[in-house]
């Protein structure tokens, strides 16, 4: 880990901990202010961190291949193994599960499949891999064209923002569509790969690319943090608005825009100090970074699975189960990472070829944000 972008790597690892307990029961369930408050910003920071390590100087061919290795390879082999350990537990709709998984919304794989207990959100973060791949392609497409056309920086910034607006104002209209398989017809919501979420994400992934060499020699501002913090708290306090990019809710252009910028800023502080603190303590959260891909997969299955035996069956609910399936959501897919890291077999389903093969120890880029945008990737 370069000292420089230590707090990179600390927040990568501090979002995907949002995440997680974004999709905890203490916050899914209850829907209470904290809600509110995470998901005004935890999944755009994850998309202005992919921003920052995007690479225009590759070619598109080049880019397409990095990026279905470390996105859509993970995605499509978690896909299939999950196929298959259903197909043979009970039948199975193989023409809607294929439906589902090529169409790849957050709502069209949180139905993927339902156990007897009811839970069908297992896969529904995997939206994020296929849009990420989708939105680093069409931003490549974008400053290239930036580039031709010798925009500057306020036409550019105009055009994104008008871009951005449209996008924000579509979104929490109806998108259902139909997706055809031979024999059936499908009904989900959002377009394939999300695509009908483009405009705003591709809004803070630009954001990121254009303020990376800033972000990258980031020092935080006693004036610009404090101002961030009273900006975040008035709008929650005064407008209760935040997101929901899964379910296509974006509450106020102008307010959700600010919270979410505001996060940023307030996540990329936070991570500074710490960077700046105990080593043990920046090392764990850059780690838990590197882990961010097999947490993204992993979690949502772990944490509602061990919620609902803790409540079932040894009568443990509540917010003692949700720390403690949040603790195993988060433990368990690390050691994971840790086996797949070390074993060339799994490296090559799960990590990205350039990284992991040869098997070779990781360097920066082994998370869903650096990884996915280096050379070497609620939801």
């Amino acid at each position: 880990m370069k000292a420089r972008y230590a707090h990179i790597d600390i927040a990568r690892g501090m979002g995907i901990l949002l995440v997680v307990f974004g999709h905890n029961w203490i916050v899914s369930d209850t829907k209470t202010d904290l809600f509110n408050v995470i998901y005004s910003f935890h999944m755009p920071f994850f998309f202005f961190l992919s921003g920052l390590f995007f690479r225009h100087t590759d070619s598109l061919a080049q880019l397409s291949f990095n990026k279905f290795d470390s996105l859509l390879k993970p995605y499509f082999v978690t896909m299939i193994l999950f196929g298959i350990a259903v197909a043979l537990a009970k039948p199975l709709d193989f023409g809607e599960y294929v439906a589902r998984v090529l169409h790849s919304t957050g709502g069209s794989l949180r139905t993927l499949y339902g156990d007897e207990n009811g839970m069908t959100s297992y896969w529904s973060p995997l939206w994020f891999l296929t849009h990420l791949f989708l939105l680093t392609l069409v931003a490549w497409l974008g400053i290239t064209a930036f580039e031709k056309l010798q925009l500057g920086t306020r036409p550019r910034v105009a055009f994104m923002a008008s871009f951005f607006m449209l996008g924000a104002v579509a979104m929490n209209q109806d998108w259902i569509r139909s997706l055809s398989f031979p024999g059936d017809q499908y009904e989900f919501k959002g377009l394939p790969f999300s695509l009908d979420l483009l405009p705003v994400t591709l809004g803070f992934f630009l954001l990121g690319y254009w303020l990376r060499e800033k972000v990258f020699n980031f020092s935080p501002s006693i004036s610009l943090l404090l101002g961030a913090l009273a900006i975040f708290a008035v709008c929650h306090y005064a407008f209760n608005a935040t997101m929901d990019l899964n379910k296509r809710l974006y509450d106020d252009v102008v307010i959700t825009t600010l919270e979410a910028l505001c996060g940023i800023y307030i996540t990329l502080a936070v991570a500074h100090v710490l960077g700046r603190g105990k080593p043990v303590l920046a090392k764990a959260f850059s780690y838990i970074g590197e882990a961010s891909l097999l947490i993204l997969i992993f979690h949502a299955f772990i944490q509602n699975k061990s919620y609902y035996l803790l409540d079932t069956k040894l009568g443990i609910g509540g917010m003692p189960a949700g720390l403690i399936s949040f603790a195993l959501a988060c433990a368990l897919p690390i050691a994971l990472y840790y086996i797949v890291e070390r074993v060339r077999l799994f490296a090559l389903f799960f990590l990205p070829i350039k990284n992991h093969w040869p098997l070779r120890k990781p360097q920066m880029a082994g998370g869903i944000s650096s990884g996915a945008n280096s050379s070497g990737g609620r939801s």
